[in-house]
């Protein structure tokens, strides 16, 4: 049996904090298109369930966003338990082709909706240890599917964002998902248990896919040093251009351009941001410094 230490990390409270306010806004594929988003709350609860079920299945190694397509594909199909023992196995597996491992989540899919009606009286079943006897249902699964379908909170949802923050951050010193939580639970409050989940994902996401963005909003912060600190602790990148406009401006170009107080301007430089660095107009934050000195 694994042990943990029932230590809390020193000022992980502090760091989780300045977490939340990065994520605030609640702008990452999790938050937009993630397990129990894109299920509709006012089907029974037999619906309920057994589309976040499904859902959680189609989302494993897979991203939020392919995930959503397949399932949109199956809401449109007809997503009950009875349509889906109506439906072939290989209807199945086109309708969720976006999703890794299609074929063998297809098998799942239906092997559960059976199980499901015959031992169920066609409703998902509200226990850990019924849930992981499904097929394809993991103990993530499980503990994502009591959370999300039936509100209760049995256990730290850890995908691999994360386990890797977690890691970077020192929280824990593990070499799977399944540990990261057992060794979080040994001393995370539980009432954080929900939200670290949603949180660090999301984090990851938009370390990943929206860096640009993450780092003014962490340069914006009430503690921009630490938070910008902590992107580049978990793998950002301080000199990122913004991709998703056309003047490519770095951080420090955009922050100089913007008019911001040479206390921020100071904390990038001090952080890493590169004054060099051009955008694509050929610029770099010296030039539209205006004659103000950056290098300090």
């Amino acid at each position: 049996m694994l042990k943990f230490l029932k230590k809390e990390p020193l000022n992980w409270k502090e760091t989780f904090l300045l977490i939340e306010e990065l994520r605030k806004e609640r702008d990452a594929p999790v938050d937009l298109v993630g397990c129990g988003v894109l299920v509709d709350k006012n089907l029974s609860p037999k619906d309920f369930q057994f589309q976040t079920l499904i859902h959680t299945l189609i989302q494993s190694q897979t991203k939020d966003q392919m995930s959503a397509l397949a399932l949109k594909n199956l809401q449109k199909h007809g997503l009950s338990v009875d349509n889906i023992i109506n439906t072939s196995e290989k209807e199945i597996e086109q309708l969720i082709s976006q999703v890794r491992f299609n074929t063998k989540k297809a098998k799942y899919i239906k092997e559960i909706a059976q199980i499901l009606k015959t031992k169920y009286n066609g409703n998902v079943p509200s226990t850990f240890n019924e849930l992981i006897a499904l097929p394809g249902i993991g103990p993530k699964m499980s503990h994502m599917i009591l959370t999300v379908a039936f509100g209760r909170v049995t256990g730290i949802i850890v995908d691999s964002q994360v386990h890797r923050i977690c890691n970077s951050l020192g929280w824990v010193k593990t070499d799977d998902a399944e540990k990261t939580r057992l060794a979080l639970e040994s001393w995370l409050p539980k009432e954080n248990w929900e939200k670290i989940g949603w949180l660090f994902a999301g984090l990851g996401q938009l370390i990943q896919q929206k860096q640009f963005t993450i780092f003014c909003r962490a340069l914006m912060s009430s503690k921009p040093n630490d938070a910008l600190l902590l992107l580049i602790k978990l793998g950002g990148n301080i000199n990122v251009k913004n991709v998703f406009d056309s003047s490519l401006d770095t951080i420090l170009i955009w922050a100089v351009k913007q008019g911001k107080d040479i206390e921020k301007i100071k904390i990038l430089i001090n952080c890493g941001a590169e004054i060099d660095i051009k955008n694509k107009q050929g610029k770099s934050a010296k030039d539209y410094a205006q004659g103000e000195i950056l290098e300090f």
